[in-house]
């Protein structure tokens, strides 16, 4: 194309189609078919900046074509101006139902036409640029969020030496044991978030606490089970990243209810966070610090079904240590 806005015209009398076309010419370049049906087919072949619909036709009219054009993602948005004979106000209401952006009543008047046409094209334009900065926003804002989850990731790492790495091993397990589970990718990416920061809420334990890497009497115990809660109240402030908190919140949970601190069963345990605690049980067992060779890990595993471990992900692990004769995934 030549770079002007470019414009499809719908009429099925020819006089209309030509009177339209000398009209627009000189600022948009503009194509012209004669029915609904051969404005889909184009559409489906040829990118446009606007649509000028006649409602009346012969075969499908001009609100079936619009319905067909709002039902198809790629113009879905696209702007739409109803070419009609009806100047009434009920057309003009069910029009703007069916999502015209405007009308243009005939015969045509040109310096009328041109002003709607413009119009549409401009405002069409705004909507795009505005649609673009949002996006730029989001970006943004899901750059800032994992530059914050790596600082904090960062400083849990740097206070306790016991599990150095930890946070970021277990998020790369918990997405894998997710794929293999089917969990769809915007799920996966959640959970992977949910993951690295699981444990936020060790920087509230006192340093002897972390740097032996647990409890060791039931007053340490409650400390981290405070340790939790605060964790959890922490994430929930995070609003772009909604159900972040859970991991925090549940990950010491068992799959058969003996974990803490809600004593949360089975199914009650979001799936999210049943995928996490297999990736941290994963990277407890395969560090290095564990010494276990992998049909060592295999074994514990088994031995964890339906009581640490959903059996489930239990067995999404072993699959994927299934795949990995050489042990490779690990430490």
């Amino acid at each position: 194309m030549n770079g002007k806005p470019h414009i499809l015209v719908v009429d099925d009398i020819l006089a209309n189609r030509r009177l339209a076309s000398k009209i627009l010419v000189d600022e948009y370049t503009v194509n012209t078919v004669r029915s609904g049906e051969e404005a889909i087919d184009y559409l489906t072949k040829q990118q446009v900046d606007l649509v000028l619909l006649d409602i009346r036709m012969e075969g499908m009219d001009g609100f079936e074509t619009l319905e067909k054009i709002r039902k198809h993602a790629p113009t879905a948005d696209l702007p739409v101006i109803f070419l009609t004979a009806d100047d009434d106000h009920q057309t003009e209401t069910q029009g703007f139902k069916a999502g015209a952006m405007d009308f243009i009543v005939k015969p045509f008047v040109p310096v009328v036409m041109k002003a709607r046409v413009a119009r549409a094209i401009e405002l069409a334009r705004l909507r795009e640029e505005a649609r673009t900065d949002a996006v730029t926003q989001a970006r943004r804002r899901e750059k800032l969020g994992l530059e914050i989850i790596e600082a904090l990731v960062d400083i849990m790492e740097w206070r306790s030496h016991t599990t150095k790495g930890h946070s970021r091993r277990a998020a790369e397990y918990a997405w894998q044991i997710a794929e293999q589970m089917d969990v769809e990718s915007k799920q996966r990416e959640k959970i992977y978030y949910m993951a690295m920061l699981h444990d936020v809420g060790k920087l509230s334990l006192p340093d002897e606490i972390m740097q032996k890497g647990g409890p060791s009497n039931p007053t340490e115990q409650e400390i981290v089970q405070q340790s939790i809660l605060i964790g959890s109240n922490t994430l929930k402030k995070i609003t772009e990243l909604p159900d972040v908190w859970k991991g925090a919140s549940y990950y010491k949970e068992n799959y058969d209810g003996t974990g803490f601190p809600g004593h949360l069963k089975g199914e009650d345990i979001p799936l999210d966070v049943r995928i996490i605690t297999g990736g941290c049980v994963y990277d407890a067992l395969s560090s290095k610090a564990s010494g276990l060779t992998q049909q060592e890990v295999r074994a514990e595993i088994e031995a964890m079904k339906g009581q640490r471990l959903d059996p489930k992900v239990a067995d999404a692990i072993l699959e994927l240590m299934d795949m990995d004769p050489d042990y490779t995934w690990h430490e």
